[in-house]
């Protein structure tokens, strides 16, 4: 059985980072002397709008585009920010590679973590869906990672099936802070002009497109792994519009196979406590509910019950560990 892991933002922040949208566009729209008038109207354009997540921004600048004249002017506004953006998020992930100095006993503690989450994803749902996962399952994992950090390759790597097999098993899909960070929206349709549009354009802002002339293997892995699935598991990643390549895949091989589960973990359910049993199943039926129409999925009885949403059950705690070890060095 062949487990894939969608990846996305939730999991650095989980590893303490500050890489939310809201944590760092305030630094970004700050003036700076050398900003051009361009820059500064964009600056304060984006702090009138209020998104409330990496998606959401960049449907926003493909909003934004409309206001511009042309297609340099646009690039020239997404490059500043991709900049700003590149160096804030070395920062943080500098910050957190810095807690692992000689600190051996942490390295493995979180190392160990992630060897967990990504074996016990389904587990805590019910006992059913247990028995049917155990019997099946084999460890053949594969990760597509969202993020530009480096942080879950490091801790996620011991877990993998063979080291020898680990860069086939994992895809960083928009690059990393040092390959090509790809931000944009998912096709040329949901971009917003007033003006004509080239390939200049669309390199720079649709992500698919981007890695097709860059880096192929992005792309052709990450939709293999997809095809090839038995198990789909989506954690920190909400998977709107502008990866709606990557949902769409996910409800096809769901439509294609009636044996294939998705696992969604959505954290205002993960955080839930001291529910019954009846009591998740209640919220999850709400979460299906709210997907269901949110993705615009017809014929959603023919998929509906595979598709789990934990409820009070967590994987990558790595916020205990972190506390754990704060205390225990302060004592």
């Amino acid at each position: 059985m062949s487990t894939v892991f969608l990846i996305g933002n939730g999991f650095d922040l989980s590893c303490g980072m500050k890489t939310r949208y809201s944590d760092m566009y305030k630094e970004y729209c700050k003036i700076l002397p050398n900003d051009s008038s361009l820059i500064k109207k964009f600056k304060s354009a984006i702090q009138k709008d209020v998104y409330n997540s990496w998606a959401d921004f960049e449907l926003g600048m493909a909003k934004y585009a409309s206001e511009l004249s042309n297609e340099d002017d646009f690039i020239f506004c997404l490059n500043d920010f991709k900049r700003f953006l590149i160096d804030y998020l070395k920062t943080e992930q500098n910050n957190f590679f810095k807690k692992f100095e000689d600190n051996i006993p942490l390295n493995i503690s979180l190392q160990d973590e992630a060897k967990r989450s990504l074996s016990d994803y389904y587990k805590g749902i019910s006992n059913n869906l247990e028995r049917k996962i155990k019997e099946n399952e084999d460890k053949d994992i594969k990760i597509i990672c969202f993020n530009y950090t480096r942080v879950l390759c490091f801790l996620s790597k011991p877990a993998l099936t063979t080291d020898s097999l680990y860069e086939y098993d994992f895809v960083q899909i928009h690059g990393s802070l040092n390959d090509e960070t790809v931000m944009g929206i998912d096709n040329e349709s949901q971009i917003k002009t007033t003006f004509p549009i080239t390939n200049k354009l669309l390199r720079s802002f649709v992500k698919l497109l981007f890695n097709d002339e860059f880096d192929s293997f992005r792309n052709s892995r990450a939709e293999r792994f997809i095809e090839t699935a038995d198990v789909i598991c989506v954690y920190g990643l909400s998977l709107g519009d502008s990866d709606y390549k990557w949902r769409e895949l996910i409800l096809k091989r769901l439509f294609d196979s009636s044996d294939v589960q998705l696992f969604f973990y959505s954290y205002d359910l993960i955080i839930q406590e001291n529910l019954f049993i009846s009591q998740k199943f209640s919220l999850q039926d709400e979460k299906r509910n709210e997907l269901i129409q949110k993705w615009h999925i017809e014929n959603s009885d023919k998929i509906i019950d595979r598709i789990h949403f934990p409820c009070g059950q967590q994987i990558f705690c790595f916020d205990k560990i972190f506390e754990y070890d704060k205390t225990h060095h302060t004592n």
